[in-house]
C-alpha cells in the first residue's frame, strides 16, 4: 500500500524533517508534498533529497500570506486524490499544526482513500503509530480513553478527567515538555486529536 505524506511546515520544528526522513526509510512513501515559507522549505527539500532514495517530492511555496500555503496544500492534495485511479490503495498522512486539516482527512476518505491520518507534528511516537506498533504511546492513550468511556456508559468524558488519569497511569505524560516530544503538543486536547480521539468542546466522545 502506497503512502502520501502532506506537510504544512509552518510551525513545525526543523528536526521534524529528520523524523520525516526516517519515516520515508521505514514506510512505503511514494510522494511527499511540502508547503511553507521559502527558506525553511528549501531545507526540508534538501534533507529529503539527501536520502538518495527515488521519491516524488513536491514543494509548494506561497507568494503572499502564510495562510495561502494552507489553502494551496489542501487544494493540491484534493486534486491528487481525485485524479489517482489507485486511490483506494493509498494511505494519506497529513501533518500540520492547524487542526482544520482534520477536515481534509475526512474529504480524502470520502473520495476513496484507503485511510487518512492527521497529526499535529511528526513525532517518534507518531511514526510508531503509523507503522502499526502496539507499543505506541498513542495506543496507550486511546486504550485508557476507551476504558474510561466504557466505565462511563459510553457517555463523553471530560478531557481534564482523562488527563488526570493519564498522568497517574503514564508518568511520561506528566511534564508538558515530554508530552510535546511524544506528540508534538503540550495540551491534552491537542494530544487527544493527534492520537485519533473524537473531541467536541472539552469532552472526548470516542475513537475517530
Amino acid at each position: 500500500m502506497g503512502m502520501i505524506v502532506v506537510v504544512d511546515i509552518n510551525g513545525q520544528n526543523s528536526e521534524s524533517s529528520i523524523t520525516l526522513a526516517r519515516l520515508i526509510e521505514a514506510a512505503p512513501v511514494e510522494k511527499v508534498i511540502l508547503s511553507g515559507a521559502a527558506g525553511p522549505l528549501d531545507g526540508w527539500v534538501r534533507r529529503l533529497k539527501s536520502l538518495g532514495r527515488t521519491i516524488d517530492i513536491e514543494a509548494i511555496e506561497p507568494k503572499g500570506r502564510k495562510d495561502e500555503s494552507t489553502i494551496m496544500l489542501a487544494a493540491r492534495a484534493t486534486a491528487i486524490c481525485l485524479s489517482d485511479p489507485d486511490n483506494k490503495q493509498k494511505q494519506w498522512v497529513i501533518i500540520s499544526r492547524r487542526d482544520g486539516f482534520q477536515g481534509l482527512c475526512e474529504l480524502l476518505k470520502h473520495q476513496g482513500a484507503h485511510s487518512a491520518l492527521w497529526l499535529a507534528a511528526l513525532t517518534h511516537d507518531a511514526i510508531r503509530s503509523i507503522l502499526g506498533s502496539e507499543e505506541s504511546m498513542s495506543t496507550s492513550v486511546r486504550e485508557v480513553a476507551k476504558a474510561m468511556l466504557a466505565k462511563n456508559g459510553q457517555q463523553p468524558v471530560l478531557i481534564a478527567s482523562l488527563a488526570n488519569t493519564l498522568t497517574e497511569l503514564i508518568p511520561e505524560l506528566r511534564k508538558p515538555k515530554d508530552r510535546e516530544a511524544l506528540f508534538g503538543a503540550r495540551k491534552f486536547k491537542a494530544i487527544c486529536l493527534v492520537v485519533g480521539l473524537k473531541v467536541k468542546g472539552e469532552h472526548v466522545y470516542g475513537i475517530a
